[in-house]
Parts: C-alpha cells; structure tokens; sequence
C-alpha cells in the first residue's frame, strides 16, 4: 500500500522519520475501507432509518457510534456522519421552495418513544438552529433585516431550551456540546459561559472532533475572535483528541476551516506542528483520503515541497471526488507534480 510506504519513508523538514507511537486499530464500519463510501454509506442508514420511522433502530445506532468511538478510515466521527444524515433527510431547515420546519412532529413522536434517548433532542435543536439561520440568511450581520432578527433569535431559544431542559439525558452525546456551543455562539453569549461550556465538553468529550470545530468557528474575528485565538483551540485540539484514541487536533482544526471557507493566508500557522499533526494522524489513520487533503492542506498553508511528498505517496490515477476540483489541479501544479496549464 502506498500510503504505508510513505509512512516509512516520508521526511518533512526537520521532523525527521514519522512519529512511531502505537494505536490500537480503529473499529470500521462494515467491510469498506474507501473513506467516502463509509460515510455515504453511514448516512444513507440514517436517512433510510428516520424515512421508516425506526427510532429504535437509530437510537441503537447512535448509542454503539456514541460508547465505542467508531471512526470512519481517515478517524472522523461516524457518529456525526450518522447524524449528519438523519439531518439532510428531514429537510435541515429549509427546502428548495425556501425555509421551512416540518420536523417538529417526527421528533415528538421520537420522544415519546424513548424520552431516554439523547439524539432526538440534539438534532431538534440542531435543525431549530438551522431554520433561524435560513430566516436569518447567510449575509454578514450589517446585512440582514431587522424583520429577520427576532426569528432567528426565537429559533436559538428554543433550541436552548430543548438542549439545557435535557441536558441530564443529552449531555452523555458529544454532539449535545458541538450543538450547544453552536447555539451559545450563534446568540451571542459572553465569553466566560462559551468558555466553561466548551471546557465542560472537552472534559467529558475530547475525542469529538466537533466540539473543536465549533469552537474554531466561534473563535474567528468575525465573532469577535482572532487568528491567535484559533491557534490556541487548534494546538488545545492537537492535545485532547489522542486522550481519546484520535489524532491530529491541529490539523483537523485549520482543515475544517480549509472546508468551510474560513482560512485565511495570515492566520498564523505553526508548520512544524502541522507537519507533526499530520504524519501522528497518518500514523493512526493510514488512509489516501487524509493523504490527498493533507497535500491540500500543506499547498494551502504555502508548503508546496511536503504537498509533494504527500502527492508523490498517493496512486497516481487517485481521485478525493472532491465537490470543486480547482484546488486539486492547483496544489498539484504548485507542488511541481504536474506542469502549470498554459495560460493559467
């Protein structure tokens, strides 16, 4: 296997040889170990379980993903993807004919069924939070009508109320603090409540992955954050995640903000550490998916020769079926592994 070799190979700067601490092997799902087909497949369970109604079933589901930490190949939550189709299938919100809620009466339903159950509640909430944002609308807050505000502040209340009025029965899911630290940043709490909530949900929860991404989110400047603060949840994520058996907090973080849009060129960024986050990550997750993002990632941090590296120990005809493919062919011509187009 290529990416194996690359492991034993790979030198990167000053780093020297990759970090050699062993990991016991991550549970899988099922018999696949392509990355997307694990989470496509991982999704469409949940979307065909809430389609048929079977609360039972998803509430098993996400209890076995919640208690064993199950990871897809490249060590995302499988929980999250789990939720993240349930999510999409009961409309997230809105509709192509605009914003709508239609929900209400599957989660009612759901728990009364089981009013043990954590995720009925955290996805309520979540999708609560998501309809205020389709009322609000994406623009900047300079931007959005003052009609808007007052829907998507009642939205936020009541996804604050369903999580806080459940709180002793969520809170054992990890998504119950990514879902309330989204809600606490989206109304505007003060900063000393977003911080004892967060370091709650580390404590309790260090291995998700999302509680860190949420967090980055909060910490940008255009919530009143800055790039230095970022850096500080990163290298706090590079810590906490191994506590929990996953790795490469530092990474995930500035690669979640890859995703999202949010990177920035001046964000200050510790390449050392990148490097290192990256090759512990490969160590525990040998998978080509976290190879090709990782020689994104270093393109786009202005690393071209450890993008080339990563590039070189990938299949040659691999393809990561990203959505928008500029940035494949753009990292592979600044890493030199293919000629610049003419023109370009």
């Amino acid at each position: 296997m290529r990416v194996k070799s690359m492991l034993r190979g790979l030198t990167v700067g000053v780093l020297g040889a990759i970090a050699t601490t062993a990991f016991a092997e991550p549970a899988q799902i099922g018999a696949t170990r392509d990355e997307i087909a694990t989470r496509t497949a991982v999704r469409d369970d949940g979307a065909r379980m809430v389609r048929q109604r079977d609360f039972t079933g998803i509430d098993a589901a996400a209890r076995r993903y919640r208690e064993d930490g199950i990871r897809t190949p490249s060590g995302t939550s499988v929980l999250a993807e789990f939720y993240a189709g349930i999510e999409v299938e009961l409309g997230y919100g809105q509709r192509e004919s605009g914003c709508a809620y239609t929900a209400g009466p599957v989660f009612k339903a759901w728990q009364r069924a089981d009013p043990e159950a954590p995720t009925p509640y955290i996805l309520e909430a979540e999708m609560l939070r998501n309809y205020g944002w389709c009322l609000r609308g994406s623009g900047s807050a300079s931007k959005v009508s003052e009609d808007n505000w007052a829907p998507f502040g009642r939205q936020l209340a009541m996804a604050e109320t369903i999580l806080n009025r459940h709180r002793n029965v969520a809170a054992s899911d990890p998504a119950f603090y990514a879902a309330l630290l989204d809600v606490y940043n989206d109304s505007g709490k003060g900063e000393s409540d977003y911080r004892s909530l967060l370091d709650e949900a580390v404590a309790r929860h260090p291995g998700y992955p999302s509680i860190y991404f949420s967090a980055a989110r909060h910490y940008l400047p255009q919530w009143g954050g800055s790039y230095e603060a970022v850096d500080a949840l990163a290298r706090r994520a590079e810590r906490e995640l191994p506590r929990a058996g996953n790795a490469g907090g530092y990474v995930r973080v500035y690669w979640y903000l890859i995703g999202c849009g949010c990177f920035d060129q001046d964000m200050p960024v510790d390449r050392l550490l990148l490097r290192r986050s990256m090759s512990e990550t490969l160590a525990r997750f040998p998978d080509n998916w976290n190879v090709a993002n990782f020689a994104m990632i270093a393109c786009r941090t202005g690393d071209p020769h450890a993008a080339q590296n990563y590039f070189k120990a990938l299949p040659i005809d691999y393809d990561p079926k990203w959505q928008d493919p500029k940035w494949w062919q753009f990292c592979r011509e600044v890493a030199g592994v293919i000629p610049t187009q003419a023109g370009a």
